[in-house]
């Protein structure tokens, strides 16, 4: 390794480090990198890296919890709007066999699940005989803070239970009923 010495050289043999005095010599700036020490650098992150890191992260996060969100309220409307059909449904067939009177109903709380409402509308077209029934369900809480919410809508054409059927005609004026059955 050579050294730059503070003291002049008196003759140019004296090239060697033995020549001066190791106290007053310092490592020339000149030298090839090789021999020169290195710095080395530390491993871990600069505070840079780390805030970069902490940003992404939240990022992330926040569209991971944006993702739950809408995904638990896509849930819940599929629930609910599962929960209305099956309300509406079984309310439609009471009115069909005649358990329910097909009479219009506004908003009535259904007595199985409160968190639902019921309105039954009953038109009578102009075709004789015929009724149409739509069984509107909706969430409690969508009326209430006042939400659009069309709910779950079922119409259904059927016979009017107040208009008597006539009776099939039959040959000859008889009235005869009966059973008939084959014995053994």
């Amino acid at each position: 390794m050579s050294t730059l010495c503070r003291r002049p050289r008196s003759r140019p043999s004296d090239a060697g480090p033995a020549s001066c005095c190791s106290a007053t010599c310092i490592p020339s700036l000149h030298e090839p990198s090789e021999s020169r020490p290195r710095l080395r650098r530390r491993g871990g992150l600069t505070l840079l890296e780390v805030i970069l890191a902490l940003i992404i992260l939240g990022g992330a996060m926040v569209a991971i919890g944006e993702l739950i969100r809408t995904a638990s309220r896509s849930a819940r409307d599929a629930r609910d709007a599962t929960g209305a059909q099956v309300i509406a449904d079984s309310l439609m067939s009471e009115i069909a066999s005649g358990v329910v009177p097909a009479q219009p109903m506004e908003r009535q709380p259904d007595p199985l699940d409160p968190d639902f409402v019921v309105s039954v509308m009953v038109e009578r077209p102009t075709q004789a005989g015929l009724i149409q029934v739509m069984v509107l369900v909706e969430r409690v809480d969508a009326i209430a803070v006042g939400r659009k919410s069309d709910g779950f809508r079922l119409v259904r054409w059927m016979l009017d239970p107040g208009v008597e059927l006539a009776a099939p005609a039959t040959g000859a004026g008889s009235t005869q009923t009966g059973a008939t059955g084959s014995g053994g």
